[in-house]
């Protein structure tokens, strides 16, 4: 899965070609932008004011994107800050709004517009109804994560990152101080993870004095203070939480009809029912339980259910010390088996590699993949993977080592790297669509990976017992859809959606237990994988249709990657409507 990531929107003002209803001035091109091609189309224009104010209102999101020139901010998460955003991003979405009514739908601006104006529905959406700075403790460790893109990722200066990265960290104690008197009555979930997220905030401050002081060897003593400052604001925060926020943590997380089904159609273009969705996982499930009894009698005759030989192929893993080393050989091994297989052109300056996790981002992952920010040069992806606790019972320690058996790693690896996130995201940063390069639904990045995985067995990548992995994923995957749907329009409770994912699907507690966190905090993302797989498989037997015997799965691939990560819905839209 990709890291999940909130790209708070933050939006102003927009130039004077857009249709007379608009409201405002013409705008003035943000100087941090000045790196990027002046754009000529009005779609690309919109664009341009989008991530300028995107800078503006959301520098920890710009800095994610490889936009700079706020690098020493912080988001403002106070509750008039975000209502100041949602008023901004209200008035641009008019604007969008009537500006894409004068556009044939089926052109690459309509279809920029579309998206944009998605970004921005949902947006608002969450900001409103979920209200995440005050909801969600988790939004005050955000800086975390991009305090660690600044350490890893290669752009400007080592002296310039540093002396920015030094400003945000001043700014972290009063943000923290400020979530105290918003946070409100949360779901304890979400507390938990944020519990987690503080309480390993440490690491994170130890790799950034490293670079810090690397850079800046002449402000050590300054420095010094400054992390210091920012370790025990995280510290202080922790014990907040768990001492004060916690107890009093009585929210639901369910998001809710009106959420979610707004969320389907702001973010995936869809108009499927929760009970469409919910009929479809269930019957992929069939279907996957179905071919792995099919391929478990096969392994082995005398088991008398899959999950017996699921089971046993679960003791075959790596050591604690041999779990990234052995990812990195499975990355290495499908990017060569891919290259041979010439069925996808690969994007040059490709550039990948396996680490573990940072401390942060632990609680709640087990193994992700963080793509290069789009409008930076820089283009090294990072696939991390989760290492083994050393400080669990022995017993756990085997329990999380269960889910890198040698069928998972080979699975995870197409997942993550290649054909999956990996490779979609390196292709899709080139579009040079702002919009393209600015958002990412994840019914695209994660229904892209998922297909992946189907296309190599199709391609004959697995041996026996990796395609039983890979189908149990799958199984994960379709179980996902019914989870989501329910914990979030029903009532599913996070034991029973955990107890759901250990008995239909034979995941180990521990796994369980992080997935469904996970899903109590991300509606529709969860199903994503499946459904977008869904509709990938569906272009491409339309494309099949239409080409007859000239169809080229390269060609399609090509095509399909070289659109950007864009709903399916959309690139459906474009390719075969009628004007």
């Amino acid at each position: 899965m990709l890291t999940r990531t909130i790209l708070f929107a933050a939006i102003g003002l927009v130039f004077s070609a857009l249709p007379a209803c608009s409201r405002r001035p013409t705008a003035i091109r943000h100087p941090g932008l000045a790196a990027l091609p002046v754009q000529t189309s009005s779609a690309g224009r919109i664009a341009e004011e989008y991530l300028g104010f995107l800078l503006r209102w959301s520098p920890e999101s710009a800095s994610a994107l490889g936009l700079h020139a706020h690098d020493d901010r912080l988001d403002d998460r106070t509750e008039h800050g975000v209502r100041a955003l949602i008023d901004a991003e209200k008035l641009l979405l008019a604007d969008v709004r009537a500006f894409e009514t004068s556009l044939n739908g089926r052109d690459a601006d309509a279809i920029d517009l579309g998206i944009l104006r998605g970004v921005l529905e949902a947006d608002i959406l969450v900001r409103e109804k979920v209200a995440p700075h005050r909801r969600m403790p988790d939004v005050y460790c955000e800086p975390l994560g991009v305090l660690f893109r600044m350490v890893t990722t290669d752009y400007g200066t080592p002296e310039s990152r540093a002396a920015t990265m030094i400003r945000r960290l001043r700014a972290i104690p009063p943000m923290l101080a400020g979530a105290r008197a918003t946070l409100d009555n949360p779901p304890a979930p979400w507390t938990r993870i944020a519990i987690g997220k503080a309480t390993s905030a440490g690491a994170m401050f130890d790799s950034m004095k490293a670079f810090i002081d690397g850079a800046l060897p002449n402000e050590k003593v300054q420095s010094a203070q400054d992390i210091s400052a920012a370790r025990s604001a995280y510290e202080e925060f922790a014990r907040w939480l768990e001492a004060d926020l916690l107890p009093r943590s009585k929210g639901s997380f369910a998001a809710g009809h009106a959420v979610f089904s707004g969320l389907l159609k702001s973010n995936y273009a869809i108009d499927d029912t929760p009970a469409d969705l919910d009929a479809l996982g269930r019957r992929v499930m069939a279907e996957t339980e179905a071919s792995m009894a099919t391929l478990a009698h096969a392994v082995d005759p005398k088991a008398r259910h899959w999950s017996e030989v699921v089971a046993a192929m679960k003791s075959q893993h790596p050591t604690a010390g041999e779990l990234v080393p052995s990812y990195r050989r499975e990355v290495a091994r499908a990017r060569a088996f891919l290259l041979a297989k010439d069925v996808m052109t690969f994007p040059p300056g490709d550039d990948l590699v396996v680490e573990e996790t940072p401390p942060f981002l632990r609680a709640t992952t087990f193994a992700s993949y963080e793509a290069p920010s789009p409008f930076d040069a820089a283009t090294r992806g990072f696939f991390f993977v989760t290492p083994v606790d050393v400080s669990w019972p022995n017993s756990q320690q085997e329990e999380w080592l269960r889910e890198s058996d040698l069928g998972d790693l080979v699975d995870t690896a197409v997942h993550e790297a290649y054909p999956g996130h990996h490779l979609q995201l390196s292709i899709a940063r080139r579009h040079p669509s702002l919009v393209r390069k600015a958002t990412g639904p994840s019914i695209s990045s994660e229904g892209w990976a998922l297909y992946a995985e189907e296309l190599m067995a199709e391609l004959g990548y697995y041996a026996p017992h990796e395609r039983m992995m890979q189908l149990e994923w799958t199984l994960v995957r379709a179980a996902r859809v019914v989870i989501d749907v329910a914990m979030h329009t029903g009532d599913m409770t996070l034991e029973a959606a955990e107890n759901f994912l250990v008995e239909r699907v034979h995941l180990e507690r521990a796994l369980a237990a992080s997935e469904v966190r996970r899903y109590s905090e991300s509606p529709t993302q969860p199903l994503s994988y499946l459904v977008g797989r869904e509709q990938i498989r569906s272009l491409r037997e339309e494309t099949r249709r239409l080409e007859g015997s000239s169809f080229s799965l390269k060609r399609f691939h090509d095509r399909l990657l070289n659109e950007g990560t864009v709903a399916p819905k959309l690139i459906e839209l474009s390719w075969f409507s009628r004007p």
